[in-house]
């Protein structure tokens, strides 16, 4: 993908690792071979493509992302990034039209390609190819390690190959600070008075709160880096829009409705009132806004409920709990862990919610494309992801579990239930959180019967 240089030639232009890749390096090194990092997705595309100039606009977005020419290197056991020169490069090119059983045959690829691990110091740290498998039917896929990207670099990816493919301009015109800038950044404020007061400021927003609150009873364990599994619910966006709109107009955001609903879920499951559940963060400001690269940060969202709070009035404490967290967004994630450890505690949540909106359609020249995002990291306990389709009637809202502490049916309960609440949300408004029945009608009856203890037949001596 990019030439790569040695360790004398890399040393001469290194620069340290953002907060957010420190995180990322530190934990992959317990695991060398893990692949729950590798991150990626594919954009689906119906119609006719020129491969030219689909090529053309795949190296112009390559030039302008130095964080895709990254190459990691070690010195005196401090990990370091360079930035390697670009080099055009061919598209790798899969072809299916003739397969018997393509759609197979493409999840083969795809799955083998997510699965490989990287070596951070050796390999380039974007794997990527076009397949077709029919005349107007093709998929390129983008395989990363989540040390050069995250879900908003992703994003700006596929609005890069749109203007070079559809307006054949130079991305570099794109204005964004470069990716040694950013980090230059992150070294500054890590130096500066805002780091001294947002430590403290997420120190004393979670003082005295103590184990994460799960799903599972089963124990967590945030070190593990294996792949979680994923289940999906296809939510119509009539459905969806109306919570939207309950939340936007009581002085929420779509984020913070969804928060209230994972709070509300895990406080009646678990019984637990004091809860913390985390969130994301872009990273960018103004200047950033198109750079490629891993810069979003978790936010610990820590709210205490009372049993005769309404939905109404925790909808409002979390957004305004989202408010302040976002004042003091840049302190990262792993600081936050970090310290806590050094006292004997775990990290702060273990459960996660993330919202993906979805601008446009993308358009490849005459023809539509559907982004599939594959993979997003490791879940030490369960993450939901609310993902709004490109083709704008449809909302996927997706679970990632941890396979030690859920079963598939026990994970699809939850999302089942979390769904069905995000769903009634407006009409619960003004319910107490601890009349909201989580329950759906069907499980109601087999447990009233398993409370009610085993049917007997009544002995005859007693009958009159």
């Amino acid at each position: 993908m990019s030439t790569l240089i040695n360790k004398s030639e890399a040393q001469e232009a290194v620069f340290p690792l953002s907060g957010a890749q420190q995180s990322i390096w530190y934990h992959q090194r317990l695991n060398l071979n893990a692949t729950a990092y590798n991150v990626g997705q594919v954009l689906h595309i119906k119609g006719p493509l020129d491969l030219v100039a689909f090529n053309q606009a795949h190296n112009l977005m390559l030039e302008k992302a130095q964080a895709l020419r990254l190459q990691f290197l070690v010195i005196d056991d401090i990990p370091y990034q360079t930035v390697t020169p670009f080099t055009h490069l061919e598209m790798p090119f899969f072809d299916y039209r003739s397969s018997q059983n393509s759609a197979a045959d493409v999840e083969l690829l795809l799955s083998t390609t997510e699965h490989k691990p990287f070596n951070l110091e050796q390999d380039a740290c974007y794997r990527f190819g076009l397949i077709q498998t029919a005349e107007e039917d093709w998929s390129f896929f983008m395989i990363f390690h989540h040390m050069v990207i995250d879900g908003v670099g992703g994003g700006i990816i596929i609005e890069m190959l749109e203007r070079g493919y559809n307006e054949h301009i130079d991305v570099n015109a794109i204005n964004s600070i470069s990716w040694k800038e950013a980090v230059v950044e992150y070294q500054n404020y890590a130096n500066s008075t805002g780091w001294d007061s947002d430590k403290k400021f997420w120190a004393h927003k979670l003082q005295g709160l103590s184990s994460p609150v799960s799903l599972s009873s089963l124990p967590l364990n945030s070190a593990a880096l294996s792949v979680p599994n994923t289940i999906s619910i296809i939510m119509a966006r009539d459905e969806y829009n109306k919570t939207l709109h309950w939340a936007n107009s009581n002085g929420g955001s779509a984020l913070s409705a969804f928060i209230t609903v994972m709070l509300v879920y895990l406080s009646n499951i678990s019984g637990e009132r004091d809860l913390c559940v985390g969130t994301l963060f872009s990273g960018r400001h103004k200047g950033s806004r198109h750079l490629i690269g891993m810069l979003a940060n978790h936010l610990a969202l820590r709210t205490q409920l009372a049993p005769t709070d309404t939905i109404h009035e925790v909808t409002r404490v979390v957004a305004s709990e989202l408010r302040s967290a976002l004042r003091h967004r840049n302190y990262p994630f792993g600081e936050i862990t970090s310290s806590r450890r050094q006292r004997a505690l775990e990290a702060p949540f273990s459960t996660i919610v993330n919202y993906l909106p979805v601008a446009h359609t993308p358009q490849i020249g005459e023809s539509n494309g559907d982004l599939e995002i594959r993979g997003q990291g490791p879940v030490p306990d369960c993450a939901l992801h609310v993902i709004e389709k490109s083709d704008g009637e449809r909302v996927e809202m997706r679970l990632k579990y941890n396979v030690k502490c859920y079963s598939e049916l026990e994970a699809r309960g939850h999302l089942e239930r979390i769904t069905e609440l995000i769903k009634a949300l407006p009409g619960l408004a003004d319910t107490p959180i601890a009349k909201v029945n989580i329950l759906q009608p069907q499980e109601r009856q087999p447990l009233i019967a398993q409370s009610a203890g085993p049917v007997m037949a009544l002995d005859s001596n007693l009958r009159t």
